[in-house]
């Protein structure tokens, strides 16, 4: 039977409880107004969710933060991929775990937080995290052999990196804002790093071409040189935005956590970055 209701009269952990345990195929639809997500269950396992940009687990844990808003579910489903492999109970457990503790740290707050900062702040917490993962697989493969011997590769993975942080500032702050924030950071980087003073983002991205064309119009030491400063501006303009997203956030406590994380990762991959034999 299809279960249709408002999240304030049946909570979402309770909706998700009954599909699962009465072993359901069935897609449940949200909607909380122009924000809408959807999770997906194969024989009362949950195995796909989203919710704006984020995907998988975090998506539910995000939309275990919804205390309002509307739900249907539907038999009518097409589960085009598997991005959750968690049982739905461990799920359930890590995201009541969650809000525990976004709840904890309201309460913490000199001025408590509303329960629409408490949400704002999971949200980007959650898009912050899902950022670093990704990143974190590129720093992976700045760290082969092969690419640590190939600084024109090494520079465009950098150059990725780089482009998917203003994909998450741009879905932030908008397009005009963004473009502040990149300029700003270049201007900062390239201070220390003259070399880099040519790069230019266009509409709010690097291309990878232009980092490949100043790398080899360079010879020699000359070559040393420009990677040393592209490669550290890079990081730079990336720990600057980090530092720009952690500013939306109104709980100290969370504010604290990601800098603890995105410090910890740009301190391993500028190691990384310095490891390249340029």
């Amino acid at each position: 039977m299809a279960l249709e209701g408002n999240l304030q009269d049946l909570s979402l952990p309770n909706v998700l409880q009954i599909i699962c345990l009465e072993r359901q195929r069935v897609g449940i639809m949200l909607r909380r107004n122009a924000e809408s997500g959807a999770i997906y269950f194969e024989d009362g396992e949950i195995v796909h969710a989203t919710v704006g940009r984020l995907v998988g687990e975090e998506a539910v844990y995000q939309l275990l933060t919804w205390t309002e808003g509307n739900f249907r579910t539907t038999t009518d489903v097409k589960i085009e991929r598997r991005t959750i492999r968690s049982r739905w109970d461990q799920l359930l457990m890590e995201g009541m775990k969650r809000l525990d503790e976004l709840e904890r740290d309201r309460a913490a707050q000199p001025n408590k937080l509303t329960t629409a900062e408490v949400e704002h702040d999971a949200r980007l917490e959650n898009e912050m995290l899902l950022l670093m993962s990704r990143l974190d697989s590129l720093r992976a493969r700045l760290a082969e052999r092969q690419t640590q011997k190939r600084p024109v590769q090494a520079l465009q993975i950098l150059t990725l990196m780089a482009n998917q942080v203003a994909d998450l500032s741009e879905a932030i702050f908008g397009r005009e804002r963004t473009a502040d924030v990149l300029s700003d950071a270049l201007s900062r980087a390239t201070a220390q790093h003259p070399t880099a003073q040519v790069l230019e983002f266009a509409s709010n991205r690097l291309p990878a071409e232009h980092v490949t064309d100043l790398y080899n119009s360079a010879a020699g030491r000359g070559r040393a040189q420009i990677y040393g400063d592209v490669s550290h501006t890079l990081i730079g303009v990336i720990e600057d935005s980090f530092k720009q997203l952690t500013s939306c956030l109104r709980s100290g406590g969370t504010v604290a956590e990601l800098k603890e994380a995105y410090e910890y990762f740009l301190q391993e991959l500028t190691h990384t970055a310095e490891a390249v034999k340029a």
